[in-house]
């Protein structure tokens, strides 16, 4: 296995880098030179890099390039495309195609050497052993796609997949990594207050990675993970879960009127038109401080006004199969636009009901089908209904035709 030297070099008139110095290995060198050596002679100079040849690679900590050069001690010009997002110097042969599609042999195995080095470097950071700015590991690991099978080759040749390497920055819990196996990249809603990545992390999630990496490096890392079906944004059904996490949390916590109004109103951006991913998950507050799961038949929004005014007293056949939602939570206020949206969108999306005489029958429908054999219980629940409404026992009759 050949050197590598990794070194964080700090310049003077400008940003740290970090530096891989890897020696090419001998006899495949040797290899190269002698294919290229076929097409025409070469100088004795060129000869000897078969012992002496060295890759190295620079990769900036702060700030990206926006796209990497390729060295032959000095820059070469424009037009040769350089596969890692940083410095790229090596003793190239300029007879052959110096674009990194085009080489064959001697600068195929600088190429292949570039990519041992980076794969060499973030090896020991995936195992704890070494630490490094994060901006400048995803440099190190974001080739340009078509070059991407060098890099999955030089981590197999270290027992590993590329797509299971933790290189990735996490915000929980601090200091961690993630993999395109495991991670997502978001950013949150638009102006959210509640439901962000900080508070996804706080809520014990860890695979949300850390929005602070600049963002050509965030659309970088989005991009190839699109490439290798590895998508970096979360579905819904991911989201959702982070709902329920967050939920959990600020539950725990003391109780927050606007705070839970915001939560709202995050999710009612984060969720505009899918919010029937939320139903079952235990994401509503109610007037017991517990949480109740959205879309639940038997949750509801109690008015003082409207027909729900004038109904009686929750009976006691149905007191476990219906839920309020949390009576002080700020859905008015000086935000009151931005807060009543919260609670207009969960009712728009079926994850609470109006309280009506309409909704209450049908939650005392349910309850009558569960307690189909019990005549005690049945006779109970449409006295019940005949508190509801007076029109409740014909409507109800059917669902139990041989038991009135």
């Amino acid at each position: 296995m050949p050197a590598q030297r990794l070194v964080a070099v700090a310049q003077a008139c400008g940003p740290s880098i970090v530096q891989l110095a890897t020696s090419v290995m001998s006899p495949i060198a040797e290899l190269s030179f002698t294919a290229v050596s076929e097409s025409g002679p070469l100088t004795d100079d060129w000869q000897a890099l078969g012992d002496s040849a060295v890759v190295s690679v620079a990769v900036p900590t702060g700030e990206p390039l926006k796209c990497g050069r390729l060295y032959i001690f000095l820059p070469l010009g424009a037009q040769p495309t350089c596969p890692v997002r940083g410095f790229l110097n090596a003793p190239f042969h300029r007879r052959e195609p110096t674009h990194h599609g085009g080489g064959t042999h001697w600068n195929d195995l600088l190429l292949d050497t570039a990519a041992e080095a980076c794969a060499r470097a973030a090896v020991p950071v995936d195992e704890g052993r070494v630490t490094m700015p994060a901006g400048a590991l995803v440099d190190l690991m974001c080739w340009e796609h078509d070059q991407m099978r060098r890099l999955e080759l030089a981590f197999k040749a270290q027992d590993r997949e590329f797509d299971d390497v933790q290189f990735m920055p996490v915000l929980h819990p601090a200091g961690a990594r993630t993999s395109y196996r495991h991670g997502y990249l978001w950013h949150g809603p638009d102006r959210a207050r509640v439901f962000t990545p900080q508070a996804v992390a706080a809520a014990g999630v860890r695979e949300v990675i850390a929005p602070r990496l600049h963002p050509l490096r965030a659309e970088r890392l989005v991009a190839l993970g699109a490439a290798r079906v590895l998508g970096l944004l979360p579905p819904a059904s991911v989201l959702a879960g982070w709902a329920e996490n967050v939920a959990s949390d600020v539950s725990e916590g003391e109780f927050d009127a606007g705070r839970w109004a915001d939560y709202y109103h995050d999710l009612s951006v984060c969720f505009a038109r899918n919010g029937e991913e939320l139903k079952g998950r235990k994401i509503v507050l109610t007037v017991a401080g517990k949480r109740a799961s959205a879309g639940d038949p038997g949750l509801f929004f109690h008015r003082s006004d409207g027909p729900s005014a004038a109904l009686p007293a929750l009976p006691p056949g149905l007191g476990k199969s219906i839920s309020f939602v949390h009576t002080e939570i700020a859905w008015t206020g000086r935000r009151t636009s931005r807060r009543s949206r919260g609670r207009t969108w969960l009712e728009e999306q079926g994850l609470v009901r109006d309280y009506s005489p309409q909704a209450l029958l049908e939650v005392l429908g349910d309850a009558m089908r569960k307690v189909r054999e019990d005549d005690e219980a049945l006779r109970e629940h449409l006295l019940n209904g005949t508190c509801i409404t007076p029109s409740a026992c014909p409507i109800h009759a059917a669902l139990v035709p041989h038991r009135l």
